[in-house]
């Protein structure tokens, strides 16, 4: 896929395309996992320092989480090729959610910096707040 994310519309009543009238539709993400993989272990490493967990994680999800590696191999050839490989227990089910829920949280707007052009910015420096004035009156503060 040459993008990393791809939504699509989908009849879940009729899966032939220009069958028939739609009756409602829901939305498919397909992801380009190379991307989003290459995403998430720059955050598991550290490249990205935008990735945490919390103090008392499962030991389950850490083993899955660290289980999945992107490895150099050679082929026969001589050829160099990048390959993501799952080591130990082979079990990488958290790694794939995490995965996903990278890919998601973008395609949402969440979890990440607000790219603002320089006409947005202009528009929010004329909206600064206020200094708010002290209420009248008598207070117990």
């Amino acid at each position: 896929m040459p993008h990393p994310y791809r939504m699509t519309s989908v009849d879940p009543f009729n899966p032939i395309k220009g069958h028939k009238k739609q009756k409602g539709s829901v939305n498919l993400l397909n992801i380009n996992k190379d991307v989003w993989q290459g995403e998430l272990l720059k955050r598991r490493n550290g490249t990205n320092l935008n990735w945490f967990t919390y103090k008392d994680t499962d030991p389950d999800y850490v083993r899955q989480m660290l289980s999945t590696n992107h490895k150099e191999t050679t082929d026969r050839r001589g050829k160099v090729k990048w390959e993501w490989v799952v080591e130990g227990h082979r079990q990488d089910h958290y790694w794939d959610c995490e995965t996903y829920i990278l890919c998601l949280s973008h395609v949402f707007g969440l979890g990440g910096a607000v790219i603002r052009h320089g006409r947005d910015l202009a528009a929010t420096d004329k909206a600064k707040p206020q200094a708010r004035k002290p209420p009248r009156g008598k207070s117990i503060w």
